[in-house]
């Protein structure tokens, strides 16, 4: 279900209309269920993986904060960081790192059959930097696992992110939300432009940047550097 498909469109109206007619004490259950259905859309298996290690965090969280002891708030965060980026590397780059050792001991290079979940990248970072917030001090570790849950599974943010801060979203769901004029123009304007510049200009001109940037043609000298450029940008985490 991608953000561009009419069945996003409608999954989103549906969402927002209901939120908009239910009691405050509900409205964060339906936006986690409806948080579940939007991934289980596309797997349920990976479902169960993601909310395992939101499950594994959460409790993480809740050892760091209430543990006094420097050493095993260390280790909590340590167990975090192991756990979080070894299902990454396992689904993400296990096939690359096998690639490279089987080039260097010289032989047929070996395929692990595995799919990659969508958005790992984006909900495991996400993830990784509520646990290292709560261990820096800078929030809390959340209580209610309702709030938590929505904030690592918020359906908008949850495949293509931006990885938002827990000291920015987290609280958000707390607070009851109110539907506003200003709000629908200026979230509709918002969804609008970004509409036009994926779909109009993204889609259209994303081929032929693609081409360009893909051959091996000699240019002149400043689109060689911006070329670097675009290259250096995409080795960005």
């Amino acid at each position: 279900m991608t953000f561009t498909s009419i069945h996003f469109i409608l999954f989103f109206a549906v969402v927002f209309s209901i939120f908009h007619s239910l009691p405050d004490r509900w409205r964060n259950a339906w936006l986690l269920a409806a948080s579940y259905f939007f991934y289980a859309y596309w797997s349920v298996k990976f479902l169960c993986l993601l909310i395992f290690t939101m499950a594994f965090d959460y409790a993480i969280a809740l050892a760091i904060e209430t543990t006094p002891i420097v050493k095993r708030r260390k280790t909590c965060l340590v167990a975090s960081l192991v756990v979080n980026l070894g299902i990454l590397f396992v689904f993400k780059y296990l096939n690359l790192f096998a690639g490279w050792t089987s080039a260097l001991a010289g032989r047929p290079p070996y395929h692990f059959d595995i799919i990659l979940p969508f958005g790992i990248s984006f909900y495991t970072f996400h993830a990784m930097s509520y646990v290292i917030d709560v261990y820096r001090r800078v929030i809390p570790a959340e209580r209610n696992f309702t709030y938590y849950s929505c904030y690592v599974m918020f359906f908008p943010q949850l495949v293509a992110g931006p990885i938002a801060r827990a000291s920015h979203l987290l609280h958000q769901f707390r607070t009851p939300k109110r539907l506003k004029i200003e709000n629908i123009v200026e979230g509709s304007y918002l969804i609008a432009k970004g509409y036009i510049f994926k779909v109009v200009f993204a889609d259209t001109f994303g081929g032929y940047v693609d081409a360009y940037f893909g051959s091996e043609v000699i240019r002149p000298p400043f689109l060689m550097l911006i070329r670097c450029a675009h290259r250096k940008v995409q080795r960005l985490p």
